[in-house]
C-alpha cells in the first residue's frame, strides 16, 4: 500500500503556492508517476500477471490444427495407393490434435497456485517500492522547507543588525559612540550577510536536489509550496516498540511479500514431488487427406471383340474395353480419408537421472532460502522500529532542550540589547549574545524537523500509512 501523498499535510496548514511551486502531495504524485524503479517494478507486475494466465491455461486441454502441401519427384509410394510411382504426385493433409493432462502429480494445479502467489508477492514489492519512494520525496521536502526556515532566521538576524547599524551610525555622528562601535556592528553586519548568503544557497540546493529526485527536466527550475509547521502530537511514543513492530508486521508490503513467497516456495516443492508420480494424459486427433495419384474409373472405350477357343474346339467371344481413369476429386477424397484416433498415455517415471530428486532438493533449498529470508527481513524492522522509536523519543528530548535554549538565551539578548543600546556593554557582548541566540535557534530548526521526521517514520511502521 503506498503511503498517503499527505504524510506530512497531517501537520501542514495554511499552505498557498502558485502556478509553479509544488506541494508535497504534488511531489509525490509525480514522483509515483515518472519514477524509473517505480515502473520496473510495475512491469515486474505484469509479467507475473502473464505467468498466472499460462499456468492457468496449462490444466486446459491443448488444441491444434495443421495443414500441409507435398509434391513428390521420382520412385515414390502414394501415401493414399499406397502403390509406387514414378510420377510427380501432389498430396495434401489436414488435421486435428488435441492432448489434455489427466494427472501429473498434480504439478499443474501447484503451479497455478504458486503463480498467483507470485502475483500477489509482486504487488507487494511495488508498495514496498511506492513506500520508500515516497519517504525519500517527503525527506526532501522536509529538507527544502527547514532551509526555508533557516533563511527566515538569517534575514530576521540581519534585519536586526542593520537597525543596530543605523543607531550606531547616528550616535557615531553625535558623538557619543566611538567608531570602534561602528566597525564591529559592521563587521557583525557582514557576518549576518554572510550566513544569509549562505542559507540562500542551501535553500536553493535543497530545491535542486528534489528537481533531480522527481528526474525533471529542469532540475534547477523546482520550487517548493511555502508551508506552516505544527508540532505533531506524540501520542505514539507512548507506545511500546514492541507494540509497534506487531502492528508493523501486519502492515508492511516489504514482509508480507516475503511471507507470500514462502508460500510460493512451499507450492514449488508440491510441484517437484509431483515430478515423481505417475502421468497419465489423453490424445485425440482426426485428420484427411488428398493426392493427385489417386485415381478412378471415369468411362471406358469398345475396342471389340476377343475370341477365346477351348480344349474342346468351341470358342467364346469376348468384349474388350479400356478403361479411362480421372483424379479422386478433393471433395471425395477429404470425405473418405477422413479419420479419427483417441488414446490413454500412461507414464510411470523409473529413472531420470536423479532429475526429479535433484528438483525436490532444490525446491527444498529455495523454501528454507525463503524462510531466511522472512527472518532477516522481520529482524531488520524489529531493529529499525526499536532505533526509530529511541531517536524520535531522542530527538523530542533534544527539541524540548532546545527550545528551552531559545527562550532563555532571546530573553538574555534582549535584555543584552537593550543594555547595549543604553551603551552599558560593548559590541563584542552584543555580538556574543547575538550569535548564541542564533545557534540556539539553528538548533532548534533542525531538532524540530528531526523530531517531525523521526516521528513519521514510526508511524509509516506502525500503519503503512499516515492519518491526516
Amino acid at each position: 500500500m503506498r503511503i498517503s501523498a499527505l504524510i506530512f499535510l497531517s501537520f501542514l496548514v495554511n499552505i498557498s503556492f502558485g502556478q509553479e511551486v509544488w506541494t508535497l502531495e504534488k511531489c509525490i504524485e509525480y514522483a509515483l508517476e515518472h519514477n524509473i524503479s517505480i515502473k520496473q517494478s510495475e512491469l515486474n507486475v505484469q509479467s507475473s500477471r502473464q505467468d498466472q494466465i499460462s499456468r492457468r491455461g496449462s490444466v486446459l486441454p491443448s488444441l491444434n490444427g495443421s495443414a500441409s502441401n507435398n509434391y513428390n519427384f521420382g520412385r515414390t509410394v502414394d501415401p493414399f495407393t499406397n502403390e509406387f510411382t514414378t510420377e510427380t504426385i501432389q498430396s495434401a493433409n489436414f488435421g486435428l490434435s488435441s492432448s489434455w493432462t489427466l494427472f501429473n502429480g498434480l504439478q499443474n494445479w501447484h503451479g497455478m497456485r504458486k503463480a498467483e502467489l507470485d502475483l500477489i508477492a509482486s504487488r507487494f514489492d511495488l508498495d514496498a517500492i511506492k513506500n520508500d519512494i515516497s519517504i525519500n520525496v517527503a525527506l526532501a521536502y522536509l529538507n527544502i522547507l527547514m532551509a526555508k526556515e533557516a533563511v527566515s532566521i538569517a534575514e530576521e538576524q540581519l534585519l536586526l543588525t542593520n537597525e543596530q547599524v543605523k543607531r550606531i551610525e547616528q550616535l557615531v555622528v553625535a558623538g557619543a559612540e566611538a567608531k570602534g562601535s561602528l566597525f564591529d556592528i559592521k563587521a557583525q553586519q557582514a557576518t549576518d550577510e554572510q550566513s544569509l548568503v549562505n542559507a540562500e544557497n542551501q535553500l536553493i540546493m535543497a530545491n535542486l536536489n528534489m528537481g533531480i529526485l522527481l528526474e525533471l527536466d529542469d532540475p534547477a527550475a523546482f520550487k517548493a509550496a511555502s508551508a506552516d509547521f505544527k508540532m505533531p502530537s506524540g501520542r505514539l511514543l507512548q507506545a511500546s516498540p514492541e507494540r509497534i513492530f506487531k502492528n508493523a508486521v501486519e502492515a508492511q508490503p516489504m514482509l508480507k511479500a516475503a511471507s507470500v513467497r514462502i508460500l510460493s516456495a512451499e507450492r514449488q516443492v508440491k510441484m517437484a514431488r509431483g515430478g515423481l508420480l505417475p502421468r497419465l494424459s489423453a490424445n485425440a486427433s482426426m485428420g484427411t487427406g488428398f493426392s493427385n495419384g489417386r485415381l478412378r474409373l471415369a468411362n471406358t472405350n469398345f475396342l471389340g471383340f476377343d475370341t477365346i477357343y477351348t480344349n474342346g474346339g468351341d470358342y467364346i467371344t469376348n468384349p474388350i474395353y479400356e478403361p479411362i481413369y480421372e483424379p479422386t476429386p478433393f471433395e471425395e477424397q477429404f470425405r473418405d480419408n477422413f479419420s479419427q484416433t483417441f488414446g490413454l498415455v500412461l507414464t510411470v517415471p523409473i529413472f531420470n537421472g536423479w532429475s526429479n530428486r535433484t528438483s525436490i532438493n532444490r525446491a527444498k533449498i529455495g523454501l528454507l532460502s525463503a524462510q531466511y529470508n522472512y527472518e532477516q527481513n522481520e529482524n531488520n524492522l524489529r531493529q529499525s522500529i526499536y532505533q526509530a522509536h529511541a531517536d524520535a523519543n531522542a530527538a523530542l528530548k533534544r527539541y524540548n532542550a532546545a527550545l528551552r535554549s531559545v527562550e532563555a538565551l532571546r530573553e538574555a539578548f534582549n535584555y543584552t540589547s537593550e543594555r547595549y543600546r543604553l551603551g552599558v556593554v560593548n559590541s563584542y557582548d552584543f555580538s556574543d549574545a547575538k550569535t548564541r541566540l542564533t545557534r540556539a535557534e539553528s538548533d532548534l530548526l533542525q531538532a524540530k524537523y528531526d523530531y517531525i521526521f523521526k516521528l513519521r517514520i514510526l508511524e509509516f511502521y506502525n500503519s503503512s500509512s499516515l492519518t491526516y
